[in-house]
């Protein structure tokens, strides 16, 4: 079984990262790919449900995983004592061609860096995995080091180049 391909989309806050996922998402189902999607939370205290309501309170009297089943969604959320590698949330993850993921700068998967105005030189820490860079300014030949720099909104030449590279077996 061939393993489906991981990409992180990277950058710091309001880089613009958020928004060309959503783009990046939209052309692969408009282009017939099944897309999963992770959302990295760095920060503890996340909540995913509505206060008062019956899976809620499930979760206030101690139960370690809610399950909300309806006939068009399945949410699971669960209670950790530490936070689970990205390795092991992707391996949850089935019945899809391409798993897009929003930060997890670190991990070693292959990486499109998303860099707003003025953040390049932060960002030289990351390039390691880098395959693309989404930039609106231009970059010096000697930080791009051969990487290929696209425009934030250009989301079809990221799709086109993300296809080309991971997805022209499937």
């Amino acid at each position: 079984m061939m393993s489906i391909p991981v990409i992180n989309v990277i950058g710091f806050s309001d880089s613009g990262k958020t928004t060309l996922l959503v783009g990046l998402i939209t052309w692969f189902k408009d282009h017939g790919y099944k897309v999963a999607s992770v959302k990295h939370h760095s920060k503890y205290g996340l909540e995913v449900d509505t206060p008062g309501k019956d899976s809620w309170r499930y979760a206030q009297a101690g139960s370690d995983l809610v399950l909300i089943a309806s006939p068009d969604k399945l949410v699971e959320y669960r209670n950790l004592e530490k936070e689970v590698p990205l390795a092991d949330v992707v391996s949850r993850i089935a019945d899809v061609d391409l798993i897009l993921v929003e930060g997890y700068k670190n991990s070693e998967n292959p990486s499109l860096l998303v860099i707003g105005n003025d953040q390049f030189e932060e960002n030289a820490q990351y390039l390691h995995h880098c395959f693309a860079i989404a930039a609106d300014l231009p970059l010096p030949d000697e930080f791009l080091n051969g990487i290929p720099q696209y425009p934030r909104s250009d989301v079809e030449g990221l799709a086109l180049a993300i296809q080309a590279r991971f997805l022209s077996g499937s």
